[in-house]
C-alpha cells in the first residue's frame, strides 16, 4: 500500500469514528430527554413485576366502595400516585398499598387520609361527596 493510500484510509477511518461518536452523543441526548417512565405497581406493595406508566397516563382504580375512579399517574414527592379530583375540587392522591389503595388529600397543608363511603355528605364547596376523612366527618 502506498503512503497516499495509507493516509486516505486513515483519514476515512477517523471520519467514520468521528461520525460514530457524534451519532452516539446525539442518541444519548435523545435518550436522556425522552419521557421518564413511572414504575408504579399494580396495587400490591410486594409486586415482583411492575407495570410501566407515564406521567399523566390515565388509570382506572377501584376504591372498594362504589364504581371505578378514573385518575392519572403523577409523581408526587418522589412517589407515583394516581390522582383525581372530587366533585368539590379536592385533589385526591391514591397510593398502591397492601393489595388495594390508600387515599389522601391536602387540607390546609395537612395530609388527611380519606375513604369513599356509600353515603353522601356536603363538602367544602357545597357539593355532595362520597369522600370522607377516615377518622372523622369532614367531606372532600
Amino acid at each position: 500500500m502506498t503512503k497516499t493510500a495509507k493516509t486516505t484510509a486513515s483519514t476515512a477511518r477517523k471520519s467514520v469514528a468521528a461520525a460514530l461518536a457524534l451519532a452516539l452523543a446525539i442518541g444519548g441526548a435523545v435518550a436522556v430527554s425522552a419521557p421518564r417512565h413511572a414504575l408504579a405497581n399494580d396495587g400490591t406493595e410486594a409486586a415482583v413485576q411492575y407495570a410501566e406508566h407515564y406521567e399523566g397516563e390515565n388509570v382506572t382504580i377501584y376504591p372498594g366502595e362504589g364504581g371505578p375512579v378514573y385518575a392519572e399517574w403523577h409523581q408526587v414527592g418522589g412517589r407515583w400516585a394516581a390522582t383525581f379530583w372530587t366533585y368539590n375540587w379536592t385533589r385526591v392522591y391514591a397510593y398502591p398499598s397492601g393489595g388495594g389503595w390508600t387515599f389522601w388529600v391536602n387540607d390546609g397543608g395537612n395530609s388527611v387520609q380519606v375513604v369513599r363511603t356509600a353515603e353522601e355528605g356536603v363538602g367544602p364547596q357545597g357539593t355532595s361527596s362520597h369522600w370522607r376523612e377516615i377518622y372523622g366527618i369532614a367531606r372532600y
